[in-house]
């Protein structure tokens, strides 16, 4: 993970909407339409992801097939630095990036085109958390990422319609405190901590 990165994508949280193409209800998130959020999440998740707005819709709704990572409405994304790259062609067309990028213990808003270079989000217009101890998705391979040194995450075999449990392995036991603050639990049947995903990745 040394070269790769963690964006944040703001939405406005999951919301069960109809495809219009399909007919079907699914489950999408929600984002402005005057940001670069959308089409950000559609290059970066290429064939995973699909726009499913309607034509009436006062907002974008994109679909995201596997697992997300979801922090205070925004989505975490463990990007490579290539990916990076799309994202800021993508954000430098817009009024508005709304995609953030996790560098030197601050969140920094992509360029856009009114900004050639990487800014400081205002009080209340970007993340405010930080996102060590998350689980950020790559969009290319739909995996999570430990963000955690000398602990990697293993997906529970159970029944897939279940919410999503990562059994946490490796160096734990000097990690704990971090662990059970970001809402991981110790299983003393199997001596390891696991945590389990809440609804839509929201937590």
């Amino acid at each position: 993970m040394a070269d790769n990165h963690i964006l944040a994508v703001h939405t406005y949280g999951s919301q069960r909407v109809k495809n219009p193409r399909t007919k079907l209800t699914v489950s999408a998130y929600k984002i402005g339409y005057s940001s670069a959020a959308c089409e950000t999440l559609l290059t970066l998740y290429g064939a995973k992801a699909r726009d499913v707005s309607s034509a009436q819709a006062s907002y974008r709704y994109v679909q995201i097939d596997g697992d997300t990572s979801v922090r205070h409405g925004y989505l975490l994304l463990n990007v490579t630095a290539a990916e990076l790259t799309q994202a800021e062609a993508v954000t430098r067309r817009y009024h508005r990036a709304a995609v953030f990028l996790w560098r030197d213990g601050k969140w920094l808003e992509l360029p856009n085109n009114s900004s050639t270079g990487y800014i400081e989000p205002t009080a209340h217009s970007g993340p405010n958390f930080n996102p060590s101890g998350y689980h950020p998705v790559s969009p290319t391979t739909g995996e999570k990422e430990t963000a955690v040194e000398g602990i990697h995450a293993e997906k529970s075999q159970r029944n897939p319609q279940e919410r999503p449990w990562w059994w946490l392995l490796g160096d734990t036991y000097p990690k704990r405190e971090i662990l059970k603050r970001f809402g991981a639990r110790f299983s003393s049947k199997r001596r390891a901590w696991y945590y389990v995903v809440a609804p839509y990745g929201d937590l």
